[in-house]
């Protein structure tokens, strides 16, 4: 049990619901805890209860259907209590370990997910991708001229402006997309879809694409309070776009196919994304790159 706390609490109260339904002989066994719950075996009518207690507070119930081939014995319930305070410490356990887990993901400054998580999920992802014949495509992208905003403003404005196009980018993305802070005002984002397997012959999609752009445009139409009424300018990003399978297949390939899309971009006057393929979704009025 205490192998598997990092799945979480949700997770770990299964598996308790199983070890008390092997332990007791059970039908069925309910559980309830904070905002968890879980069940094993078939629904019944609960024949024994034991409330689960936090400090002496009621936090939860425990409860188990009929026992299979008889009759609960006297100790049954004495036995019980003794699992219910076990679940009570080891979803504590597992909630603790789940907030440890939470903090050494997180990027203090943005609030988003930091590279150490972005670089574990886009793992897993890729594996989910080749093994469902799916899509992913990840965006990295940083601020055109930060250097100029830190030395112009300080850098206590330059975090501020990190922290709202962070804001900006949690708005325009997808609740199931992935977003880091790569590093300084680096960006990436992992953009996949649980759609049908791609077919031979099939091209970079259409929808990240879309939406690379118009998170592009979203910065370069935003207010930032944060460099007041003396900007210089509106503020521009650029950026690589990458999709697996077609510009890697590893996260390393992906990634350096994303950074050199990022450098193309770069190179041929900033404010765009470019694809790592060639080509770039250009700022409107500027034709795009054939690079």
């Amino acid at each position: 049990m205490l192998k598997h706390l990092g799945e979480g609490p949700a997770a770990t109260l299964i598996r308790l619901a199983a070890l008390v339904q092997s332990a007791f002989d059970a039908e069925s066994v309910t559980v309830q805890i904070d905002d968890h719950s879980a069940a094993a075996g078939q629904p019944g009518q609960p024949v024994l209860r034991e409330p689960i207690r936090r400090a002496e507070v009621v936090v939860g119930r425990l409860a188990l259907g009929r026992r299979r081939g008889g009759t609960y014995a006297a100790g049954d319930a004495r036995r019980l209590e003794d699992y219910a305070r076990l679940i009570e410490a080891v979803v504590a356990q597992a909630r603790e370990q789940q907030r440890w887990q939470e903090l050494a993901w997180h990027d203090d400054l943005s609030g988003l997910h930091n590279r150490r998580y972005f670089e574990t999920k886009l793992d897993e992802l890729l594996a989910h991708a080749t093994a469902e014949r799916q899509r992913l495509t990840v965006l990295l992208f940083d601020i055109d001229g930060f250097k100029s905003y830190n030395d112009h403003y300080g850098h206590d404005t330059g975090d501020a402006l990190i922290r709202e196009v962070a804001a900006l980018l949690t708005r325009c993305s997808r609740e199931h997309d992935v977003i880091a802070r790569y590093g300084g005002d680096e960006f990436a984002v992992i953009l996949w879809d649980a759609e049908k397997p791609r077919v031979p012959g099939s091209q970079h999609p259409h929808d990240p694409i879309a939406l690379a752009d118009r998170f592009r445009d979203a910065i370069g139409k935003h207010d930032f309070k944060c460099l007041g009424p003396d900007a210089p300018g509106p503020v521009t990003i650029s950026g690589g776009l990458a999709c697996f399978p077609w510009d890697g297949k590893t996260r390393a390939e992906v990634m350096r196919a994303a950074d050199d899309g990022l450098l193309a971009a770069k190179r041929t006057g900033k404010n765009r994304i470019a694809l790592a393929n060639g080509g770039s979704v250009a700022p409107e009025g500027n034709p795009p790159s054939t690079e």
